[in-house]
């Protein structure tokens, strides 16, 4: 049986780094992942940097991003 620390240090983590796009609960990322996955994987980074910076340290941070982004 499953205990809380398992979910947490096995089951989630590779929930997170794998996921499954076949089964989407995000369509679009699905589609993004299935069909440019580097892309995808800048877009993730991305919006990651975006929660956990203020915007005026993004300048400083960010990579150049795709033409798509940010999203609307």
């Amino acid at each position: 049986m499953f205990d809380m620390i398992n979910i947490f240090e096995v089951f989630l983590p590779q929930l997170l780094r794998y996921p499954n796009p076949t089964d989407p609960l995000n369509g679009e990322a699905a589609a993004l992942l299935m069909r440019d996955p580097k892309t995808y994987e800048l877009k993730v980074k991305g919006l990651l940097l975006l929660s956990f910076f203020p915007s005026s340290a993004l300048y400083k941070l960010a990579p150049p991003h795709p033409p798509s982004y940010p999203p609307n």
